[in-house]
């Protein structure tokens, strides 16, 4: 075999490997995808940036005890992230959960007073008293923490 067709064999080796590499280390798409919709993913806790659901958005389909990471922020409403993190910024929410509860809390590691959203209450237009103060969820099956979902 000649150094050609080696050199050629190698590097289409290594553009595979490379190839494999990104895919397995990309980041899942559904729960931190701007996207609040029960059909396509199995439960959604919804947080918008303003109350009446306006100025931004961003889904959760799990447990997030911290809302500082970089990938809790905010979308656009053309699915394109805004930069603004939510920590401290939700004023309206949806549970778009059929299941489980959330339990929403106003510092991080389920810290401070907080409040449960129950199937039975889907949203809350106005947050009131936890306007702009909320920096952690749980989301509980009743005796223990709720898995069901994706990411986020």
């Amino acid at each position: 075999m000649s150094l050609a067709v080696k050199s050629k064999k190698f590097a289409a080796v290594l553009c595979a490997a490379a190839a494999a590499f990104a895919l397995a280390s990309a980041p899942a798409v559904a729960g931190h995808d701007g996207s609040c919709d029960y059909a396509f993913e199995d439960g959604n806790l919804c947080t918008y940036r303003h109350s009446s659901y306006q100025g931004g958005m961003l889904d959760f389909t799990r447990t997030d005890r911290n809302y500082t990471s970089a990938a809790d922020v905010f979308y656009a409403a053309h699915l394109e992230p805004t930069g603004i993190n939510i920590n401290d910024q939700v004023s309206s929410i949806v549970n778009n959960e059929g299941y489980c509860e959330w339990w929403l809390y106003e510092n991080a590691e389920f810290g401070g007073s907080g409040f449960t959203m129950l199937n039975i209450n889907p949203a809350y237009s106005d947050l009131g008293n936890y306007n702009d103060r909320l920096s952690s969820h749980y989301k509980w099956t009743g005796s223990k923490e709720c898995t069901n979902g994706s990411t986020g």
